[in-house]
């Protein structure tokens, strides 16, 4: 079981990381209905497009890479040191820090979004 756990929570912070990349892309670009951060409030402005994508992907990029490193020390480490079902229990608790780091990452965006529109 810790297997499983140990290489869904190296996939997560990857294709986090590599979506950054493609946000990175997409906020030169015109705002697009199918690839990017897509919000009402993402989509409402050129401007707000090219700030949306380039926030998400920042922080995409940055968080990705930091709960890689972090995804393989900490569970593996406590799978060797201590023992597997220690290893499944930080295993299981990286899972719900990514998730949460997630869900941050899109209420960062949404509030600089908002800013943005009141400062206009």
């Amino acid at each position: 079981m810790f297997e499983i756990i140990f290489i869904v929570i190296i996939i997560i912070p990857l294709a986090v990381t590599f979506g950054g990349f493609i946000l990175k892309q997409c906020a030169d670009s015109d705002v697009d209905s199918t690839v990017g951060y897509r919000t009402r409030l993402s989509m409402a402005s050129k401007e707000a497009w090219k700030l949306a994508n380039k926030t998400c992907s920042r922080l995409w990029i940055t968080g990705g890479i930091i709960t890689t490193v972090i995804s393989v020390i900490l569970p593996f480490s406590a799978y060797l040191l201590l023992n597997e079902k220690a290893g499944l229990y930080v295993g299981v608790f990286v899972l719900l820090a990514q998730i949460t780091a997630f869900i941050l990452s899109v209420v960062t965006v949404e509030n600089r979004l908002k800013l943005q529109e009141k400062n206009k």
